[in-house]
């Protein structure tokens, strides 16, 4: 099996963000798409190893920051490269928080998406969790960052 041949799906890079009892966290994903108009769901898929992954097991609330094309190394090393059992990556941020508590990346964004877990579904190393959109909010004009683009200019520079 030619295991790059996933890579040629197109997809994008988010900020998923939660919160439980006085914690918050986030990390970045690769895969969150819209499921259903009526209501409006979305599935994102999260790490089982993530620290975002266990609070969100538990609040069952989240937002999605749809990260834009001008999204720099930093801000995905910030969310994606450390975990939130050893580092609180929300400390030094002063971040929007939505209707719902949860801080969102108010800048690099196109959108923000809050929703409500209405089913989780383990699948091996990830678990998908279908939400419920109950806020969504343009935040800038830009296109959204794709996957491909992150590999190709983000990432270079690691």
């Amino acid at each position: 099996m030619e295991r790059t041949a996933t890579q040629c799906i197109t997809y994008g890079l988010y900020m998923l963000s939660t919160a439980w009892e006085k914690k918050t966290n986030g990390c970045i994903i690769d895969t969150c798409m819209q499921i259903s108009h009526e209501p409006v769901q979305i599935a994102i898929a999260v790490s089982n190893q993530s620290y975002t992954c266990e609070l969100l097991k538990k609040s069952g609330i989240f937002a999605v920051s749809i990260l834009d094309e001008t999204c720099t190394f930093e801000t995905i090393k910030h969310f994606g490269y450390q975990s939130g059992r050893d580092v609180d990556k929300m400390k030094t941020l002063e971040l929007p928080v939505n209707e719902q508590g949860i801080p969102y990346l108010g800048w690099q964004s196109v959108a923000m998406l809050g929703a409500t877990v209405t089913e989780k579904i383990s699948c091996g190393s990830h678990t998908l969790f279908i939400g419920t959109v109950i806020k969504s909010k343009i935040l800038s004009e830009k296109a959204p960052l794709t996957y491909a683009e992150y590999q190709r200019r983000v990432k270079m520079y690691t």
